[in-house]
């Protein structure tokens, strides 16, 4: 009697071709591990370390898709920022349970710190001011205004300001953004003085003679009384200046 028993011997997966590229990010952001030349393989499984700035290894279940896959390193495995490499060492294809060890598919990344929380102060214009976001401070190009502190869509420098809350975060050389510091801008709109009731007459014989000073005492208003040779784009006159008969 005889006893025969038929087997396959499936083969490695091919993983010459194999290819991971990471790109550099700002920190808190996700780390996504590219991979390329997986052929035909479609379940595969992973064993990966991380050295440098991070140290850390695991092993993952990745789908490939026409060759190419993408694995998210996870979070807790890059809580420092700096320069990490990401090595596998390991490809085992899941369909056939075959692998290739002692393998060295490794690339690099930078997580780059984000910049630090602006400085910033509440502030108060004038309405006549026209102020607008280039007269907030810190402002440049290492600062982005927002409307709103969830807003991703920055103001443009020549954006009128109105009474309410901005928001203005920091941006690094590569593109990182901190978080957001709240200004507040309060606009206010003095009411335009008066003239009491007969005010701007002076008797010719006066003495002294009266000045601007004088006149400015019949006026009725908020602040302090300033004076000008012109309604627009006028000098500034002295209180000194001594009034003429019939002079605007």
């Amino acid at each position: 009697a005889s006893l025969s028993h038929s087997f396959t011997i499936l083969p490695k997966p091919d993983v010459s071709n194999v290819r991971v590229v990471i790109n550099d990010v700002c920190e808190n952001q996700p780390v996504i591990a590219n991979f390329t030349g997986f052929g035909v393989l479609r379940s595969i499984q992973i064993t990966y370390s991380l050295t440098g700035g991070n140290t850390a290894s695991g092993i993952a279940t990745i789908a490939a898709v026409n060759g190419s896959a993408t694995f998210t390193i996870p979070a807790n495995q890059l809580l420092n920022t700096g320069t990490t490499t990401f090595t596998v060492s390991e490809i085992v294809n899941n369909e056939t349970s075959c692998g290739v060890s002692n393998l060295s598919i490794t690339d690099s990344f930078t997580i780059y710190k984000l910049p630090e929380i602006p400085i910033v102060s509440n502030r108060e214009f004038c309405q006549s001011e026209d102020a607008t976001i280039a007269d907030l401070q810190p402002n440049g190009p290492s600062y982005i205004w927002y409307a709103t502190e969830s807003g991703t869509s920055p103001l443009s420098s020549d954006t009128v300001l109105t009474s309410g809350n901005y928001y203005v975060a920091a941006v690094s050389p590569f593109g990182c953004v901190s978080q957001k510091a709240m200004v507040v801008v309060t606009i206010t709109d003095l009411p335009a003085p008066t003239l009491e009731t007969d005010g701007q007459n002076f008797c010719g014989l006066d003495s002294p003679v009266p000045t601007l000073a004088d006149l400015s005492a019949n006026v009725n208003g908020t602040g302090t009384i300033v004076w000008y040779d012109a309604l627009q784009n006028g000098n500034q006159l002295p209180y000194s200046q001594v009034l003429q008969d019939g002079t605007t």
